[in-house]
């Protein structure tokens, strides 16, 4: 095929990619993760005041916590609000143009790893199978692991390079990992091992320099960052197979084959250690250097090229086109059949609707307000109000008793606040109704 009909498909890809990462977005034009919504409250924090805060940007007594993502924040901090345009708003464009992104990286690194555009082709085809859900993010969502996807397979392809052919990759290859370990630290830490083994395995003459580096890394790394079983809230027992495809799983095992045979160790590795990580897990319940859901997701990510590799050595040794056709399609059905089915407890939620956005935008910036989990959550990131209470995840949950206490009792209650958003009608005398949007009420207190 001439290059020019090699890059208009790629291109073609590349397409789809977008409009199938957006399609939760064509009905719905907000964030849909609860950390989507936090991470935007800390990144306006970080505009607001030019300063890295521990404080919880939701509460008028804001408790402190810890964060290891704080470069996702100051990205968006930089990007969002300095766009012009409404960055809640905006933020739904996040997740298809780092999975353009994504692609693009996962193509040029593949394309390096085995010196074929067909098998780098089919890399970004199973890619584009990822599924997503709330439990172990994936594709849809635009959080830390997401936004530093892209720079994984940078990371890889420098370092590489760096190390078999021009050493001032490195300098990259170290640029890059220290953006990772600032964005989403766990998305380079659980490499450790396998870079690890992988050196060790390799014809590179400074291969136990290599290797002992970062075996040094995951010992120390395995002491430091521990999670325990619980830590992700809802723990789901995920079978692999189903979830990346029964085709793909079958093609990425006969991958897997086949770059032992060539001695091409490194995905091999880092499916096998992976796959070892996720297994202490469930017998230990503890995982070490990334926690349980995000090995779940690193596992696909190396069973992807992989999956490529066995489906282009398969399809070449088969004579036929017109069986190649239909092995193909019955592997792209089998690996995109399943693509909206989500567990039941980890299905889409939605924070807010439109007329909930409305009321929110009207409130000042600094003000209390009483309201439900859901817009509370989203209050602080519109407009920049406080809160009494929030769904818990990345921020420490609060006060929703207070918050029920006030709705049950209004006119009773001494909660101080500026403004009220319920369903309900308040009619107390110290309460002014502003604005109704649909069934929501926008109160004032005198």
């Amino acid at each position: 095929m001439e290059l020019k009909y090699k890059h208009l498909l790629l291109g073609l890809l590349l397409v789809l990619v977008g409009l199938i990462t957006f399609y939760p977005h064509y009905t719905y034009t907000y964030p849909l993760h609860v950390d989507e919504w936090q991470h935007l409250a800390q990144a306006r924090s970080v505009y607001t005041t030019g300063e890295l805060s521990k404080v919880n940007p939701y509460f008028v007594e804001g408790d402190t916590y810890e964060s290891y993502e704080h470069g996702f924040q100051v990205f968006l901090a930089m990007v969002l609000y300095n766009i012009g345009f409404d960055p809640v708003l905006a933020y739904k464009f996040l997740p298809a143009l780092f999975m353009l992104l994504g692609a693009i990286s996962l193509f040029v690194l593949v394309s390096y790893l085995f010196k074929n555009y067909w098998i780098a082709l089919l890399s970004v085809v199973f890619y584009l199978s990822l599924k997503s859900n709330v439990n172990i993010y994936g594709p849809w969502f635009f959080v830390p692991l997401t936004f530093a996807l892209p720079f994984v397979a940078v990371f890889l392809l420098t370092l590489l390079k760096g190390i078999n052919e021009d050493r001032r990759y490195l300098l990259f290859a170290s640029l890059i990992a220290a953006l990772i370990l600032a964005v989403h630290p766990i998305t380079i830490t659980f490499l450790f091992p396998v870079l690890a083994i992988y050196f060790l395995m390799s014809n590179n003459t400074n291969k136990f320099i290599l290797s002992g580096l970062f075996f040094a890394l995951s010992i120390v790394g395995a002491f430091v960052i521990q999670f325990q079983y619980g830590w992700g809230i809802v723990e789901i027992n995920y079978l692999l197979p189903e979830f990346f495809g029964w085709g793909a799983s079958v093609m990425a095992i006969i991958g897997l084959i086949v770059c032992m045979k060539k001695k091409q160790h490194l995905m091999p590795i880092w499916v096998l250690v992976t796959l070892l990580m996720i297994y202490v897990f469930i017998l230990f319940d503890i995982a070490f250097l990334a926690p349980y859901q995000r090995l779940i997701f690193y596992l696909l990510l190396g069973m992807i090229p992989l999956a490529a590799l066995g489906t282009y050595t398969l399809a070449t040794n088969i004579n036929s086109k017109m069986i190649v056709g239909v092995f193909i399609a019955a592997l792209l059905v089998s690996s995109f059949y399943n693509y909206l089915d989500l567990p039941s407890n980890a299905e889409l939620y939605y924070m807010i609707d439109s007329d909930q956005y409305a009321l929110i935008k009207m409130l000042p910036e600094e003000s209390i307000v009483v309201a439900s989990q859901t817009v509370s959550t989203a209050a602080t990131p519109i407009s920049g109000a406080k809160v009494y209470t929030g769904i818990i995840a990345n921020l420490k949950q609060s006060g929703r008793a207070v918050v029920n206490d006030y709705f049950d009792e209004p006119c009773e209650s001494t909660l101080a606040f500026d403004y009220a958003i319920h369903d309900q009608k308040i009619d107390c005398d110290d309460v002014t109704l502003v604005e109704q949007q649909g069934r929501y009420r926008l109160y004032r207190k005198a």
